[in-house]
């Protein structure tokens, strides 16, 4: 019996001058998860973001595309304003017509992260029937299609249900719309305003006067900010990061992420308010899985959707996380991955939690029914599920 896990540590795929958007931590392989001879695995629970995107909101190029040709006309650019302009235009040239689409990057994260999943459990999904749910969004149906077909291309024999609808994304995209938008753009503003930095310095190293179209600091960093995380999702040879200042860039990533932060996680502010707005999610996940364990054959419950309820659902799970690090937790293809399992000889249902596809450690008791080695990542179904029931409930 031998098993091979390992701790969630992300030091190294990301940085600290990494927008957030830019996080494409699934994207690369990671060694798979393989359960003990002796485990046998009756059914998984998944929620995944959808994969690497173009921006959602082509407002934001336009005002750059707008801010920066009108400066050329001028003459107003410097060297470096003139170069970020070439590497705006290249990404806009991608970008138009493809916004909020998942790119290619992204199907092939989440193709990945199924064949690794068929892989390290051949034999499950020789017998399992597979349940696909995502929103409407285009790219989480897309990031659906690429994570099913990976799974038939895996296993020919496998007939994916795939469902998408109005319902669904009530379900599995609770925020949107949302009463606190205005109040979390405000958090936004606040934090970029307080982190001081050399605004004047940043604007006077791409533009020898102040454009017209110019509207404030915070607004250009933002668009950029967003830019610059939509270089590392597209399939265009460009990076606008090295031609931003670094303090304006490490003030708008910290700001974007503490919005986000306050927006779905469980901040000191709003948590109380934000987390039981996932009740009916996890009322999905509760009930699905009770269902599903009594079936008489493996079933796989898969959900596409974005990265606030993801980021809600893993702190209701207890996860701790840190503001600063959005993109350890919950980057484009992210995933959470609830393998319920049950130990040789052993009644006791277990679940053992991924995310990103690697073990993730829980405040609760570990499962004195599983092997030693394999304590600290096993958990109690029950406890898990009465905790979860706690903010069903509220």
């Amino acid at each position: 019996m031998r098993i091979l896990l390992f701790t969630l540590l992300f030091a190294g795929i990301f940085n600290e001058m990494t927008p957030y958007g830019a996080a494409c931590g699934t994207a690369s392989p990671c060694p798979p998860v393989i359960l003990p001879e002796d485990c046998e695995l009756v059914y998984i629970s998944h929620y995944g973001r959808h994969g690497s995107r173009t921006d959602t909101r082509p407002d934001r190029m336009g005002y750059l595309m707008e801010l920066f040709s009108g400066a050329e006309e001028a003459c107003a650019l410097t060297p470096r304003g003139d170069s970020l302009y070439t590497r705006l235009i290249a990404l806009n040239s991608y970008a138009q017509g493809r916004f909020s689409l998942l790119t290619p990057l992204g199907w092939q994260q989440h193709w990945g992260i199924a064949s690794r999943m068929a892989a390290s459990n051949p034999a499950f999904f020789a017998e399992a029937e597979v349940l696909a749910r995502a929103t409407t969004y285009p790219r989480c149906v897309s990031s659906m299609a690429s994570f099913t077909a990976a799974l038939v291309t895996s296993v020919p024999s496998l007939k994916p249900s795939c469902t998408s609808s109005a319902a669904i994304n009530a379900l599995l995209n609770f925020y949107n719309p949302d009463y606190m938008e205005a109040a979390i753009e405000q958090i936004k503003r606040d934090c970029f305003a307080d982190a001081a930095c050399d605004t004047a310095a940043f604007l006077s190293s791409l533009f020898k006067v102040c454009p017209d179209k110019y509207e404030s600091s915070y607004k250009l960093a933002d668009c950029l900010y967003y830019a610059a995380g939509m270089c590392a999702n597209v399939p265009v040879d460009v990076d606008v990061e090295p031609l931003l200042n670094r303090d304006v860039l490490q003030a708008i990533s910290r700001a974007n992420a503490l919005a986000l932060y306050n927006f779905c996680a469980d901040s000191p502010r709003f948590g109380k308010v934000r987390l039981p707005l996932a009740a009916k999610l996890l009322e999905d996940i509760v009930s699905r899985a009770d269902e599903a364990i009594c079936s008489d054959r493996p079933v796989v419950d898969l959900r596409f959707g974005h990265d606030a309820p993801l980021m809600t659902l893993l702190c209701c799970l207890g996860v701790s996380v840190n503001p600063d690090r959005l993109g350890d937790y919950i980057p484009m293809a992210a995933n959470l991955q609830l393998l319920f399992v049950r130990f040789k000889g052993k009644s006791e249902l277990l679940v053992l939690p991924l995310l990103n596809e690697r073990p993730l450690a829980l405040p609760f008791p570990a499962a004195a029914s599983a092997p030693a080695a394999a304590e600290a990542y096993f958990y109690r179904w029950n406890d898990l599920k009465n905790h979860l029931k706690s903010y069903i409930h509220q």
